[in-house]
């Protein structure tokens, strides 16, 4: 925490600044100061009589680690607590106590010490760098030239190790305190270090008056070497934080950390009927949620300083080796040998991934670097090291959706073969009456709205027949609702199949947020949300369903989402199929977690990159959706690449297998980007780390592998939704939904022009060679489905999700989705062929249907870029939409009229006439671009629109 305080210091004597920036980033670092300092006695009160297990276990104080503020994580290297800033593994936390005059002792790691930042004024952050790296490289070799410097028996470090000595020499103490008071006097810290040494020298001999080793003097030196380089990013990032534009970052940390700090809402979760309800898990209060909260919002603001500062930064490509100053910094690639020491062949390993931040911690030797390596001291040749990060070509040996896929979409979304057809019939759009709860809030019954939904399907993929019903599970809330809870609907199989009318709204799923658990589960008992999932059925014969789904927690609390598995009774009502289906709650079991991400293969809560100006990082760990291959149950979801599969963040300006195949477009794109610094496409490149990942589950649906992703998006997409896998004819086809809003590009026919209007995508993907073989992107470029809809027009549809035909030799298939986020969308039809697909344009099922049906609704394809061109919003198309409304009927007579609207019941009207008026629409169309071009519309919109109403009504009157 001190370096907040010297960075708050360095940014208080820029008096010559004035544009305003200083005082705003001033302030920000006094809150974060603020923050941290209330969090540490906020903490400090709710877990005072409450020792940690390692406490507990092994009898000793640990010390605080919120202390080191600064990039605390996992590298790349798999090394905890390590400091971003410099790559030196803390492995002991080193707290300001070593520096504090006020101190009783120099236990680095003790937490019982109490902290004092009385004298920390007196810390020059300007000279501290300078002085140290003037002085530090004639000290290190004195160090090193130094006799009585040898080899420590007692600690697994390699022979060359400067810092070490196994027993005291006066004169060598001396020696170094001389060294280290100098440096100490011209960096304004001799105080404070006066004490630190003072103590090293008395405590250098142990209560038996054997030497203690070098422990001591290493921490005294990582201490210098810790606060040098976390000072030079603090200052770095304090300066990267002017250029900011703080009002967009305010607005977007209000609007984002506002509904996480929120009280818990499973107050407002009552039972939906009067079924017992097994136990639930035990929640924790408000107050005692506390200390996480703040520990959760420090973790996030930190990560989003460095995102901050990082996309506000230009990057500089420097391939020179590193500089030979004790503790330069530079990068290493993969497969870079580790030395074991200077001269020999021997080699501790090899670096196992791309641009790994290295710190030397000693002068170079016959051409090799000493750095930290895991619980070593590794050495480098000096001509494998640079001063930047380098670009490199690694697929990882999984399928990336490309930035060069991405931007191809250009080319397509205005062809008929990908687009979402709109139904001519305005009354596709009926609501689902029967769903209805009682809120004991309110005290009245409210309508509830539907959103994602997916059928209950048999493990092959193929739709369940449960007991002569097809089951359907939807997520659902009041209007409004920001808790949504799964519902389940039933269709009878005998009956009507088509048809929103065709449901029967069965109640929630759970009564109770994590009802049936398990006991000790570490997250159901944090559950504000359930959210999408899949659901299977093992066995026809009996009334057990297999549920996967996601718990979403609060933000700040542990987990975030969760994927979870449930299994749930559904029995016949009255003891009679025939008569319908209950929900049996009491029946509810082995409800528990299965997985919260690990950090490494896939992002967790923990290393999320908190928010980059206008962009936060779209964290993802959801959508949960089982198979089974040859009797081995495979789990894929939507999940973000965590350290060890391509971590978000800079190294997403180095890939070219995230760019395009061909070397010179990926080196013009990236350079690009680069020039474009702090926009919104370079924070959503920075951000983008989308993943589709997939684990194989044991019999009893515990988790038995986490593998790698079979799709990543980085620096194209940072959101692959609703992951669904197909089998048809030996291939695994994979299909997932997104927005234009989570592309990171500026070209508005992919991305969109603002949050309420851009395209709706759903993407797909084909493996020819097994479930976790290789996929290729269907099409060429991925794209299956696009959708050009407005969210606030009442024909918006997304959450696509596609189901196998009944018939397995048939290639169409069903496409599911929400509309207007309320009701079931009209289901729509794709055809597959290999590696190509097809949207069926030109008719559409009824809502909610989950089979191939005889009846078929007419369709249009809208042309939003046409009407938004010439801001004609007034324009035929929805005049025409309403009067080929009353003249469309379903292609199909022969079903039952009760599924028909009573407007498509009216339309006897002749084909001819219906061709008629489609004929005029298409005129309507050419003419709406040839007058313009004629120069005869200019602005007189209005009067355009007249002419068409009059042309319209006209028309209509003569028809009729």
């Amino acid at each position: 925490m001190e370096y907040l305080f010297m960075a708050q210091k360095k940014l208080q004597t820029q008096s010559t600044q004035t544009d305003g920036h200083w005082l705003v980033t001033t302030l920000i670092c006094s809150t974060i100061l603020g923050v941290q300092l209330f969090g540490q006695n906020v903490k400090a009160a709710a877990n005072e009589s409450v020792p940690s297990q390692n406490q507990q276990d092994a009898g000793q104080t640990m010390a605080y680690q919120p202390d080191v503020c600064l990039l605390n994580g996992n590298d790349s290297l798999g090394n905890t607590n390590t400091s971003a800033s410099s790559g030196i593994t803390d492995s002991q936390t080193i707290t300001s106590e070593a520096i504090n005059p006020q101190s009783q002792s120099v236990n680095f790691n003790d937490s019982s010490t109490s902290t004092s930042y009385d004298d920390i004024d007196t810390i020059s952050t300007s000279t501290i760098t300078s002085q140290l790296s003037a002085q530090t490289s004639d000290f290190n070799q004195q160090l090193i030239n130094t006799d009585k410097l040898q080899v420590s028996t007692t600690d697994n470090i390699t022979a060359n190790n400067p810092f070490s000595f196994s027993q005291p020499d006066e004169q060598m103490l001396d020696n170094i305190k001389s060294q280290v008071i100098s440096i100490a006097q011209n960096a304004g810290i001799e105080d404070q270090l006066q004490f630190a040494i003072d103590n090293i020298q008395q405590t250098i001999i142990d209560t038996n008056g054997q030497p203690t080793g070098n422990q001591n003097l290493d921490m005294l030196l990582k201490q210098f070497q810790t606060l040098n380089a976390q000072q030079d990013v603090m200052i770095s990032m304090a300066l990267g934080l002017t250029k900011i534009n703080w009002w967009d970052a305010i607005t977007n940390i209000v609007g984002g950390l506002a509904p996480a700090l929120l009280m818990p809402l499973n107050i407002f979760n009552p039972q939906d009927s009067s079924d017992q309800s097994p136990a639930i898990p035990v929640k924790d209060t408000f107050f005692q949620l506390i200390p996480t909260i703040i520990d959760n919002i420090v973790n996030q603001g930190t990560q989003s300083i460095m995102s901050l500062t990082e996309v506000n930064t230009k990057i500089v490509d420097d391939a020179r080796p590193m500089g030979n100053l004790l503790y330069s910094r530079g990068y290493v690639q993969k497969n870079t040998p580790v030395y074991v020491d200077s001269s020999s062949d021997a080699i501790l390993g090899k670096i196992d991934d791309y641009n790994v931040a290295i710190t030397s911690i000693g002068a170079k030797q016959n051409g090799r670097i000493p750095f930290q390596y895991a619980n070593n001291i590794g050495w480098v040749n000096e001509q494998a090291t640079t001063r930047s990060r380098q670009v490199y070509d690694d697929d990882f040996n999984w399928t990336h959706f490309t930035r060069d896929d991405m931007s191809s979409i250009a080319e397509n979304v205005n062809n008929p073969k990908y687009q979402a057809p709109r139904p001519v019939d305005q009354t596709l759009n009926q609501e689902l009456k029967g769903a209805i709860q009682r809120s004991s809030l309110l005290g009245r019954q409210e309508a509830l709205e539907v959103w994602d939904s997916w059928p209950v399907q048999n493990t092959d993929g193929t739709l369940a027949n449960y007991h002569g019903y097809h089951l359907v599970i939807g997520l659902t809330a009041p209007k409004g609702g920001i808790s949504a809870k799964m519902g389940l609907f039933s269709q009878p199989i005998n009956g009507s199949q088509t048809g929103v009318n065709s449901w029967t709204y069965l109640g929630n799923l759970f009564n109770q947020f994590g009802e049936g658990a398990v006991a000790n589960d570490p997250y159901l008992k944090y559950m504000q949300a359930e959210w999408s999932g899949s659901t299977v059925m093992l066995n026809p014969n009996d009334d057990t369903l297999r549920v996967f789904y996601t718990n979403h927690t609060h933000l700040m609390t542990p987990g975030g989402q969760v994927l979870t598995t449930a299994q749930i009774s559904v029995e016949a009502k009255d003891n009679d199929w025939a008569n319908g289906l209950v929900i049996n709650h009491s029946k509810t079991t082995d409800h528990r977690s299965l997985y919260a991400g690990d950090g490494k293969l896939y992002q967790n809560q923990q290393n999320m990159a908190g928010f980059a100006g206008s962009v936060w990082d779209d964290y993802c760990l959801r959508d949960p959706h089982l198979v089974a291959d040859h009797n081995q149950y495979y789990l894929v979801f939507e999940g973000n690449t965590g350290t060890q599969t391509g971590n978000q963040g800079l190294d997403n300006f180095y890939n070219q297998a995230y760019y395009s195949k061909d070397r010179d477009t990926f080196l013009k794109e990236r350079q690009r980007l680069i020039d474009s610094v702090g926009t919104n496409e370079y924070q959503q490149t920075y951000m983008a780390n989308a993943a589709i990942g997939i684990m194989s589950l044991n019999p009893d649906f515990t988790v038995k592998e986490v593998m790698n992703p079979l799709v990543t998006a980085n620096a194209a997409n940072d959101e692959l939704e609703r992951p669904n896998l197909v089998h048809f004819q030996n291939k695994w086809y994979l299909f997932s939904d997104t927005r234009g809003s989570h592309m990171a590009s500026t070209d508005l026919l992919v991305h969109g022009n603002d949050q309420n209007n851009y395209p709706i995508y759903m993407l797909g993907f084909v493996s020819e060679d097994g479930i976790n073989g290789h996929y290729k992107p269907l099409n060429g470029n991925g794209l299956v489905l696009v959708s050009n809809i407005p969210q606030d027009s009442p024909d918006f549809t997304y959450a696509h999700y596609v189901i196998p035909n009944q018939d397995p030799n048939s290639n169409e298939f069903v496409v599911t989705a929400y509309l207007n986020h309320k009701t079931f969308a009209p289901s729509l039809l794709l055809k597959i062929d290999g590696d190509s697909t097809t949207m069926v344009t030109d008719q559409v099922l009824g809502q909610g249907d989950v089979v191939v049906t005889p009846t078929r609704y007419s369709t249009y394809l809208s042309d939003q870029n046409s009407q938004s061109d010439f801001g004609l919003n007034l324009l035929p198309n929805r005049i025409f939409e309403s009067m080929l409304s009353a003249l469309s009927h379903p292609t199909d007579q022969s079903v039952d009229n009760s599924s028909i609207s009573a407007t498509s019941q009216h339309s006897a009207t002749s084909q001819s006439q219906e061709n008629s008026l489609a004929a005029m629409n298409s005129q309507s169309q050419s003419l709406s671009t040839a007058l313009p071009q004629a120069g005869l519309l200019a602005n007189h919109d209005y009067t355009w629109s007249a002419f068409w109403t009059t042309l319209v009504g006209l028309t209509s009157f003569g028809n009729n």
